[in-house]
């Protein structure tokens, strides 16, 4: 599936499913941990708020996994405990339990993952409407946890193989280095890790979600990227994108999936 990614000045944007999915430039935009109410995130949301007016887009709420590295999944629908914050006019909602990934039958619904290096996946059933958004570090990937969504999406009936996917910027194979302990994890993967010293293992993570992701029946021609690396990609203003493994800061992005209008 070849959908256009267009590069703006603050942002990216694409769309699947008539659906926009945008990620946010560090220039303007630098989220920190939720309910920091720090005078630079409150500044993006602000300029985000900005992005939907511009985008003709009217978005109040944001849903936002509770991601801690797992490779669990909750679906939003039956959720009632949320953690709640709001700057300005976006109000942020974040399921109370851990969770890596979540997922609605609301289409209407707008979701939300803020990360520095670590993929996030996001995808529609055309057919009801499905959507979900998941956060996979090096250790949800490890732990499967595309085998965790599709096992939630296979509960509600969804057939895998209509499912739009986009995978957002994330740390590419030549920035992102595990030790030898961890790597361990990816060794069966032989074909996307190589060794640079007899410590270290470089992983392309994005190449092995994808070959999970396709495992588990979703189809490779439905899934787009975002091809760029948060650590190393620039423009005229520099570094594009925050990266935890470059800075070591709390400053985050934004991958977004917007809500479907009505028609």
């Amino acid at each position: 599936m070849k959908i256009e990614i267009r590069e703006k000045k603050n942002y990216l944007i694409s769309e699947i499913d008539r659906c926009k999915a945008i990620f946010t430039k560090r220039h303007l935009f630098n989220f920190s941990k939720f309910l920091e109410m720090n005078d630079e995130t409150i500044e993006s949301f602000i300029e985000l708020e900005k992005l939907f007016e511009k985008e003709n887009e009217n978005i109040n709420y944001l849903y936002v996994p509770n991601a801690e590295h797992t490779n669990k999944i909750i679906n939003i629908d039956d959720c009632k405990y949320y953690k709640i914050v709001q700057y300005n006019q976006i109000v942020l909602k974040m399921p109370k339990p851990l969770c890596d990934g979540i997922i609605t039958t609301d289409a209407s619904k707008s979701l939300v993952v803020f990360p520095g290096d670590c993929i996030v996946v996001a995808g529609i059933d055309k057919e009801s409407g499905t959507r979900f958004i998941f956060h996979a570090g090096w250790r949800g990937v490890a732990s499967e946890i595309a085998k965790s969504m599709s096992l939630e999406l296979k509960k509600l009936g969804v057939l895998l193989k209509n499912m739009e996917i986009i995978i957002f910027p994330s740390i590419s194979k030549k920035h992102f280095t595990l030790d030898k302990e961890n790597a361990k994890y990816f060794l069966k993967h032989e074909a996307f890790v190589s060794s640079n010293d007899d410590e270290n293992y470089n992983i392309d993570l994005v190449e092995i979600l994808k070959s999970q992701l396709t495992s588990e029946r979703f189809l490779l021609e439905n899934i787009q990227e975002m091809s760029y690396c948060t650590y190393s990609a620039s423009d005229k203003n520099g570094y594009m994108f925050n990266s935890y493994r470059r800075d070591k800061s709390i400053q985050r992005n934004a991958a977004i999936l917007l809500g479907k209008k009505e028609l």
